[in-house]
């Protein structure tokens, strides 16, 4: 399922990345199937630079924002590493921001 999530981020405009992320913020309502599939995308993040990780995460500070809450300062480092890449970068700080709203 993570995988096909992160095919599908990588290939959605910026108006279909809206639409998504409310879907997505639906599927994480389910909170079996939420704490599963973040630790899986999150690990993703932590281990290789994921644009889609990041749209991934960004995303759950609206559905599950414990899960982001209790990992902050390995969220926030990470992306502080990836600062050079500026898309990445982007959503881990907006990600940041919803999580201190």
């Amino acid at each position: 399922m993570v995988e096909n999530l992160v095919n599908l981020v990588d290939n959605l405009t910026a108006g279909e990345l809206t639409s998504f992320e409310d879907m997505f913020v639906d599927i994480l309502k389910e909170r079996q199937t939420s704490d599963r599939l973040l630790k899986i995308v999150f690990k993703r993040f932590i281990r290789t630079e994921s644009y889609s990780c990041a749209v991934l995460l960004r995303s759950a500070c609206f559905g599950n924002k414990d899960y982001l809450l209790r990992r902050y300062d390995s969220y926030a480092n990470r992306g502080l590493q990836l600062a050079y890449n500026h898309r990445i970068f982007r959503e881990v700080l907006l990600g940041l921001e919803r999580l201190g709203n």
